[in-house]
């Protein structure tokens, strides 16, 4: 039975140092001031807002942030149900304006308020455009050898690699996208929770 009692001991000792998980606060914050929208065509009930976030995640203390540009249809039916955040795919496709366009099908049956985010490369501040680039290479053919296209989309990888992207490509990406998604959270919601819809070819919807 001494191994039990120690066990038992261990167990108390452990317990009395662990400091509690802090719970973090997902009440609805104020960071986003929503309001009528700039872009051309996009009028009420649609608005805009921008929500600013760290540019780097790893160095969250560095002073450098980011302006994430959001658009968000209100739910219209009672008792609203919180919040679906869309991305139309890309990267690169404008996001605000594609909600904007398809808000009424989109939001068709439900009581939830509908909001699109402009992901980070097609900010002003991380703007990168390499697709202008892509047609120099050819595209797969049966007469095509897998070595050639293989060159070329070496080539193609170097030259995005240049320019723009030596200084804002570690800033480009899933994780940083997903603390993105996760910062719009809970700014916009009072659960925490994250409800996506989104939709990149050749996947489709997911």
């Amino acid at each position: 039975m001494a191994w039990k009692s120690t066990f038992l001991l261990t167990s108390l000792l452990v317990g009395s140092y662990a400091t509690p998980l802090a719970l973090h606060n997902h009440a609805r914050s104020e960071k986003i001031a929503w309001g009528n929208c700039e872009d051309e065509g996009v009028t009420a009930p649609a608005q805009c807002g921008n929500l600013t976030v760290p540019l780097d995640y790893t160095e969250p203390d560095s002073g450098k942030t980011l302006q994430l540009q959001l658009l968000k249809v209100p739910a219209t039916r009672e008792p609203k149900k919180g919040t679906i955040l869309f991305n139309f795919g890309g990267p690169g496709l404008e996001a605000r304006l594609s909600l904007f366009g398809d808000g009424d099908i989109l939001q068709a049956g439900t009581a939830k308020t509908l909001t699109a985010y402009c992901s980070r490369n097609i900010t002003e501040q991380l703007a990168v455009r390499t697709e202008s680039r892509f047609n120099d290479f050819p595209l797969p053919s049966d007469t095509m050898g897998i070595g050639r296209q293989w060159a070329g989309s070496g080539l193609y990888a170097d030259f995005c690699s240049e320019g723009e992207l030596q200084e804002n490509g570690a800033y480009l990406g899933t994780a940083f996208t997903a603390r993105d998604l996760m910062q719009i959270v809970d700014a916009v919601t009072d659960d925490g929770l994250l409800k996506y819809w989104g939709k990149q070819d050749p996947h489709e919807d997911t």
